[in-house]
């Protein structure tokens, strides 16, 4: 969700449609948690007419027995062509950016680190996001930041999402943040 309010610059209208499927277990006696998503679909209004979709799905067979067998991907698509990028969470494995225009030549490109050299190849996102906290902690200014805004926001969605697609909201957190 968070990707979609990154790359459109703007808080959605709506949930014009949302679907889910639960995850069942194997021993339906278990004492386990219900009402979780394994699969789960929406679609958003946003400005100008504009819509965005998302698709998870984290039932999907690993990979060798062990590697979880997720795909990380968004597609932008505007009046002069289409931007695609894979792999954004794990850029160190098969990432790519491919920009086609609908006049001109397409290209494909990978961008494991940022333009000012700052970082390893092998470096994840998460490496990235845990280097920011770091630099904030330190009182140094992050590269990149998510307000707390930024992540309520986001919450808030996924939660709209929720409702639309049965499952409803999620269950409240007690804790209280000691003084």
């Amino acid at each position: 969700m968070n990707i979609i309010l990154h790359m459109s610059s703007s808080i959605p209208e709506s949930v014009t449609d949302a679907s889910c499927q639960t995850y069942e277990p194997k021993n339906p006696s278990s004492d386990v948690i219900r009402n979780v998503d394994r699969q789960a679909t929406a679609t958003l209004a946003l400005r100008n007419g504009a819509t965005a979709s998302l698709n998870v799905d984290l039932s999907a067979p690993a990979k060798y027995g062990i590697v979880p067998n997720y795909t990380f991907s968004f597609k932008v698509e505007g009046e002069n062509g289409t931007v695609e990028m894979s792999n954004f969470i794990m850029p160190t494995l098969l990432h790519t950016i491919t920009v086609k225009p609908k006049v001109g030549k397409s290209r494909t490109e990978k961008v494991y680190k940022p333009k000012d050299g700052e970082g390893e190849d092998w470096w994840t996102t998460y490496r990235y996001q845990l280097e920011a906290l770091v630099d904030k902690i330190r009182g140094r200014e992050p590269k990149t930041w998510l307000t707390k805004e930024d992540s309520v926001a986001t919450m808030e969605w996924i939660e709209k999402i929720y409702e639309k697609n049965g499952l409803g909201p999620r269950p409240k957190s007690s804790y209280v943040l000691p003084e």
